[in-house]
């Protein structure tokens, strides 16, 4: 539908009457012909097109008009405060002045209203509209709508992909180039603050004091906290090549005591180091998301039980920083690491990997807890003979009793051939290292989570899912953003980081830093 935006020459006394009376004729326009089509037998297919397709184009016409008026009285606030009449100046309405824009209905263009002061000697124009009412206009000639889609497609889809969504969900009267949503999701994603990744503090007190589940022996509501590290390629060094690096996730969530289901209270991604992972972790605990001693205040206290893997560094650089929380080695990981040693020693024969295995494993999980059973490595034929390397019974009887000290003394009472000695040596420090985290009957006694599976399945939603694709390579600004829109997404706050009154500022600072970036790359 081509209906003509403006019909007088004298913009300034174009009143919200005539934009009503215009919008309403174009209306009644579009109505009579699509009753046309359905009175000539058109298939309900094409009637709903038709529809749609009317809808767009009505609705362009009416966002154009209106973004007009906007603009209009813009200049008339302006003319108003600076004491000049319509006699004293002339408006340029010429094409030259007129924006453009896409929009979720597909481009629009309208007058901006600018203007020339009539002076004797020389004279400026000026645009008022570009301050007040287009403020991205200079950095993006997309609409904040448009840019929220850009962003929500491009974080979900590779950017081609993204940009043949956008035009297929608009049936066609929208098509950006896919490099552009790229530039728009990286702008906007820089944009997004940490603590938009994590739900509000009341809302987090909200759903731990209904809907978490409760330790057994306090009573209190049970919050975990994890980090674990994605694997992807990256490129570094302003170069163009690309290496495996370690992306820092860090996550929070509950147990929903209903239905059993996480409930994600908020996560983040860093390619920092340990220590940037401590120093975010410090800022949660200060700003109250993990109030010490897990005391949010107003009668709220929560057991916080932090479940990770054996790295060396959490201790030093996650775990001191909660020193009130019950530290849990990950069963997975420590089942992972029995399962390898068994396969490595005793890989001639599945019966001896599984007996030794079973025999170790049940020291973790007693009672017919039911185990992984691992897999056997084919073509491994290597005999398990020799003798035990360490003798340490001493250590089990000077601790209490509790699941990992029992597996630390069946180890230690173990027998491995010798060229196997350096393995196990490993495997016992891994266990001697993490001892304190393995109370496991304790921890599901009282109902606790023993496995980091929250963890793993954020990596999926917020990582791979998106960046782990064939032949992909990133660079750190871009992986960065999908990190923070998806988990914005995740943390369901989506609509009011998008809703907020400091919206158009916080998108000009990002695409001003955006640009800043790009200029300092093409420099370099």
């Amino acid at each position: 539908m081509e209906t003509p935006l403006m019909t007088t020459d004298a913009p300034l006394t174009w009143d919200l009457a005539a934009v009503k009376n215009h919008l309403l004729s174009s209306i009644q326009s579009e109505l009579g012909r699509l009753v046309t089509l359905a009175e000539s037998a058109t298939a309900p297919r094409d009637l709903e097109l038709a529809v749609l397709k009317a809808s767009f184009g009505l609705g362009r016409l009416m966002l154009a008009l209106l973004m007009s008026l906007l603009c209009r009285r813009s200049t008339e606030r302006e003319l108003e405060l600076r004491g000049l009449d319509s006699e004293r100046v002339s408006f340029r309405l010429e094409q030259d002045y007129w924006a453009t824009q896409a929009t979720t209905l597909g481009p629009i263009a309208f007058p901006m209203f600018a203007y020339r002061e009539r002076r004797e000697g020389h004279s400026v124009t000026r645009t008022p509209a570009r301050e007040e009412v287009l403020t991205l206009h200079g950095y993006a000639r997309s609409s904040e709508l448009c840019l929220e889609w850009e962003s929500r497609l491009g974080s979900e889809f590779p950017f081609r992909r993204a940009q043949e969504a956008l035009t297929f969900f608009t049936h066609g009267e929208l098509s950006l180039e896919d490099t552009t949503i790229a530039s728009h999701m990286v702008a906007v994603g820089s944009a997004i603050e940490r603590h938009w990744l994590y739900r509000s503090l009341d809302e987090i007190k909200e759903i731990l004091r209904t809907c978490a589940e409760r330790d057994r022996r306090t009573g209190r509501a049970v919050m975990y906290a994890s980090t674990d590290a994605h694997a992807g390629r990256r490129y570094v060094d302003a170069t163009w090549d690309a290496a495996w690096k370690m992306a820092n996730g860090i996550r929070f969530w509950c147990v929903d005591r209903r239905t059993g289901q996480p409930i994600h209270l908020g996560g983040e991604y860093t390619w920092g180091d340990c220590e940037e992972v401590g120093r975010r972790l410090t800022e949660l605990v200060s700003e109250g998301l993990l109030p010490p001693n897990g005391d949010y205040g107003d009668g709220l206290v929560v057991e916080l039980a932090v479940i990770t893997d054996g790295q060396p560094w959490l201790k030093d650089h996650f775990l001191a920083h909660l020193p009130w929380a019950h530290a849990v080695l990950d069963v997975y990981h420590a089942l992972e690491c029995l399962s390898r040693f068994a396969k490595s020693c005793f890989g001639h024969t599945k019966s001896a990997i599984t007996a030794w295995y079973r025999r170790m494993a049940q020291h973790l999980l007693p009672t017919g807890t039911k185990t992984r059973q691992p897999k056997t490595r084919r073509g491994h034929k290597k005999s398990p003979k020799g003798q035990s390397q360490l003798q340490r019974h001493q250590l089990r009887t000077s601790r209490p009793a509790q699941s990992g000290w029992d597996l630390l003394g069946a180890l230690y009472e173990e027998s491995v051939p010798d060229e196997h000695a350096g393995d196990f040596d490993k495997l016992l420090k891994y266990f001697e290292n993490n001892v304190y985290r393995m109370d496991y009957d304790v921890y599901r006694e009282r109902g606790f989570q023993i496995g980091s599976g929250a963890m793993e399945s954020l990596h999926r939603s917020a990582a791979q899912l998106r960046l782990k694709l064939p032949g992909a390579r990133w660079l750190e600004a871009t992986s960065q953003a999908i990190f923070n829109l998806r988990l914005l997404q995740l943390s369901g706050r989506w609509s009011e980081f998008w809703g907020q009154e400091e919206l158009t500022r916080l998108l000009v600072n990002a695409f001003e830093a955006h640009r800043e970036r790009r200029s300092e790359s093409g420099a370099a």
